[in-house]
């Protein structure tokens, strides 16, 4: 089920999909290998703002479609849009259930 809405003055249609309905990924049992791609979470977690700022460009036309989309205020949108800080855990499950193959691409940890 795809959502719209009508955004400011310019009538941006935004569409969005439904992600009421998250479910919880089943676990591979592999977790040496899982550990092994985040084997340094500072290095990930400084640069995790840049990997979510470049996921969003791909996704989305601005930052108004993403506080829409997302949940969040401009000014938060706006942050991520310059990659200045990131989301919190249940802002990239939304992305993984509305873009998954492209957060697959862009938020995935390269060690």
């Amino acid at each position: 089920m795809t959502q719209a809405a009508r955004i400011s003055d310019n009538q941006v249609s935004v569409p969005c999909d439904n992600v009421i309905a998250l479910r919880p990924r089943q676990s591979s049992g592999n977790a040496s290998a899982q550990k092994s791609q985040a084997a340094d979470p500072y290095a990930f977690g400084a640069a995790f703002p840049e990997m979510w700022r470049a996921f969003l460009h791909a996704h989305y036309r601005n930052q108004i479609e993403v506080a829409y989309c997302y949940g969040v205020t401009e000014k938060a949108a706006e942050k991520w849009w310059l990659g200045i800080g990131g989301p919190n855990g249940a802002k990239v499950a939304i992305a993984y259930q509305t873009h998954p193959a492209g957060a697959a691409t862009f938020l995935k940890w390269a060690a």
